[in-house]
């Protein structure tokens, strides 16, 4: 039995690498012929397979072909959607722009220009990294509601946005906090005052007026005799209104002790 599985498996190999070889000589045939239609038609049922290589190979060849022809539009359509396909989102967001300038007036316009914001954000990295295609993706979704004001994606739209916003929320925050870390008081005071004017409404709006008080507590205990009143006064007023707008906060007994020793620096 053994010789046989070994004979059979053989076979299946070399039938394997028979039809592969005769696709391949198939396809380049195709590809090199002037049969515009049948590379259009195959490139279609290519992407329709996920293929998106063979796929992009052909519609890459149809481009210059057909532009300013009826199916140019069709060709440029699948051509950006295959970026997409493959993840190449920094492709895709160039060709559904693209797209989108070429054939403003087109029923695919409108899903074009949302293509090419989501793509956008598609492209955006994590919190951490640099932000600048997440303000990139945030400017084309709100140009997309302005342009499509009628849009069924509005919902979606919206909703990226938040998401997009909440990113750029999350870096600003954990920047802002590395400065107490690195005890660079100063510049933590007015990191921390900068995010309370960017983000007066924020979920970290508790733990950013602390930490304000904080670091404020701290630069004023650190400062010559000369700027440690004026400086003290500024963390009595940050703690004032830590405790107005957070009475209840976990934080209190420790902002009442940073307010012990401020009274006393300032009346001293």
């Amino acid at each position: 039995m053994k010789p046989i599985t070994l004979y059979f498996g053989k076979f299946v190999l070399i039938a394997i690498f028979v039809l592969s070889v005769s696709a391949c000589s198939k396809f380049n045939r195709l590809l090199k012929s002037d049969n515009v239609e049948g590379k259009l038609a195959a490139a279609i049922a290519y992407y329709e397979k996920k293929d998106y290589f063979h796929a992009v190979t052909l519609l890459e060849d149809l481009l210059p072909l057909m532009q300013g022809k009826k199916e140019g539009e069709k060709v440029m359509y699948y051509y950006a959607y295959c970026f997409y396909g493959q993840e190449d989102f920094s492709s895709a967001t160039y060709h559904f722009k693209k797209f989108y300038e070429t054939y403003p007036r087109s029923e695919l316009a409108e899903e074009g220009y949302f293509m090419y914001a989501y793509c956008l954000y598609s492209d955006s990295p994590v919190y951490n990294l640099d932000q600048s295609s997440t303000y990139r993706a945030i400017e084309a979704i709100v140009s997309f509601i302005s342009i499509f004001p009628n849009s069924t994606r509005l919902s979606e739209c919206n909703n990226i946005i938040d998401e997009l916003r909440k990113k750029i929320l999350l870096k600003d925050y954990h920047n802002t906090k590395i400065y107490g870390k690195l005890e660079y008081y100063k510049a933590a005071v007015i990191a921390l005052n900068n995010f309370i004017d960017d983000y007066p409404v924020s979920e970290f709006d508790e733990e950013i007026r602390f930490l304000r008080l904080e670091a404020q507590y701290n630069l004023s205990k650190s400062s010559t005799e000369l700027k440690q009143k004026e400086r003290f006064a500024d963390a009595l007023n940050y703690y004032e209104n830590f405790i107005d707008k957070y009475p209840q906060s976990k934080r209190i007994k420790q902002a009442e002790s940073y307010y012990d020793v401020i009274i006393k620096k300032i009346k001293g």
